[in-house]
């Protein structure tokens, strides 16, 4: 059933069936989605084409050659490229970029950077006096992130076993490969000497084959720190690993995973990953799956990333950009066509960003001039010809400083305004109510799109349905 003719009377009468309960547009609270009455059993966050951003836009960018991937450590975003088979990776650092060669030959392997403070007196580590180290896995390569010009070197590890996926914390190096998980020695990466009967203690390295339950059979898939603790995936479950030193202990979890830690991101203290076909939210406590809304069936290979309590999912399936507001629990589309599929995404201060496979760059950024566009169908079924709308009514609130304008577009096409408005000036919330029009047709939609914080506190619908 369509949304209009769910809630279109029976008879031949005139009646007013209005959409109830709308969440508003307020970009300052984030993504809002609108919703019909219960009664049409309807829920519009399946049409997420709300956009509450600045509009994307290209950013110029130096890496070499054909881009491979793409990671970020504090404000500093990392691209890995192929030039006429080298290796190189780019620090883009604002408007400065670095390039570093490596001399791996495998470009299709994928990369892993993570951040390691190396505390001069581990014993004291608020004195404040370390050094902050980039790790490449599985390259076993790092870098001086202090220094402007860095040079590579190896991590001279005689026992490090051959990580696939990395995280740091407690100031361990954790690490997996197929289904093994290792934690390296404390404040020392290339340390992986484990107890044995003679030597053992809390900072020697660890290492775990266990499978503590038999539905978590398999391998890894990605690992990340969150709420204090090391948390180790797999496709269908979710480990945790407990304790505070060596001997660490691994315990069930979740009874949901991930393939790809490319959809994990933390935002608004919550984590957030995603399966091939569920979007999951976990506040430390209880998991729950947010997706179903997007109405999409396969979410391989997603990509994600997190900022300003901002959950942004790129879905390959049908090369859309996916925003999740934390603040309002309601999903969004970012206003931004990829020309070619995304090879991937990274967030910082800055906004977030994405790179495409022919090397184009672009950024989405929130401000106080952010933009939206809301599209609300309003469709009768196909090959229905006795429904026809008779009165279309919106009322809506406005904030000063927000520009706003509204459409009804008919399904032929044509498109009458519903309103327009800005407002400069200082003062209160402005309460708008646009003009009644009487379209007299089988429906279409509704587009609102300006910027600033506007609510929708109303969208009325008059329909006829004929007795013939």
């Amino acid at each position: 059933m369509s949304l209009l003719k769910a809630f279109l009377p029976k008879s031949g009468r005139r009646t007013l069936r209005r959409l109830s309960a709308i969440r508003g547009l307020d970009r300052r609270a984030g993504i809002h989605s609108g919703y019909l009455s219960e009664a049409t059993a309807a829920d519009p966050r399946r049409y997420p084409s709300l956009v509450s951003f600045k509009p994307t836009t290209a950013v110029a960018a130096s890496f070499i050659g054909r881009p491979l991937s793409m990671h970020h450590i504090g404000e500093d975003l990392y691209v890995f490229s192929d030039y006429n088979g080298v290796l190189y990776l780019t620090r883009m650092r604002g408007d400065d970029f670095y390039h570093m060669i490596l001399s791996a030959t495998d470009f299709s392997v994928k990369r892993e950077l993570v951040q390691f403070n190396v505390y001069s007196d581990p014993s004291d580590p608020l004195s404040g006096e370390y050094r902050h180290l980039c790790l490449i896995f599985p390259d076993r390569l790092c870098f001086d992130l202090d220094e402007l010009e860095p040079d590579l070197f190896p991590l001279e590890a005689e026992n490090m076993p051959a990580l696939e996926n990395v995280c740091v914390h407690l100031s361990r190096l954790f690490g997996t490969n197929r289904d093994r998980l290792y934690a390296s020695a404390y404040n020392d990466p290339r340390n992986w000497d484990l107890d044995t009967a003679t030597d053992s203690g809390a900072a020697n390295a660890w290492a775990t084959t266990v499978q503590s339950n038999t539905l978590a059979d398999g391998n890894f898939t990605a690992l990340c720190v969150y709420d204090g603790r090391v948390m180790a995936f797999k496709p269908n479950f979710c480990h945790v690993v407990n304790n505070t030193q060596n001997p660490f202990r691994v315990a069930d979890l979740l009874p949901v995973g991930t393939e790809s830690p490319a959809t994990i991101a933390e935002v608004g203290g919550y984590l957030f990953f995603a399966d091939k076909h569920h979007v999951y939210r976990y506040n430390g406590e209880s998991v729950d799956s947010i997706g179903d809304a997007l109405g999409i069936a396969d979410l391989s290979g997603a990509m994600a990333a997190g900022r300003d309590e901002l959950y942004y999912l790129y879905v390959p399936s049908v090369n859309r950009v996916f925003v999740y507001s934390q603040r309002t629990g309601a999903w969004g589309e970012l206003g931004f066509t990829c020309r070619l599929p995304l090879l991937a995404m990274a967030a910082n201060a800055q906004g977030c960003f994405f790179l495409d496979e022919d090397a184009n760059f672009y950024m989405a950024e929130a401000g106080e001039n952010g933009s939206f566009l809301f599209r609300f169908p309003l469709t009768a079924e196909e090959g229905s010809t006795e429904i026809r709308l008779s009165r279309l009514h919106v009322t809506l609130y406005a904030d000063t400083g927000a520009t706003l304008y509204a459409h009804y577009t008919d399904t032929s096409g044509r498109t009458t305004s519903l309103l327009s408005y800005t407002e400069k000036e200082s003062g209160h919330t402005r309460h708008l109510v646009s003009r009644v029009i009487t379209p007299n047709d089988r429906g279409g939609y509704i587009t609102l799109r300006g910027a600033g914080a506007v609510t929708v506190h109303e969208i009325s619908v008059t329909a006829l349905e004929s007795n013939s």
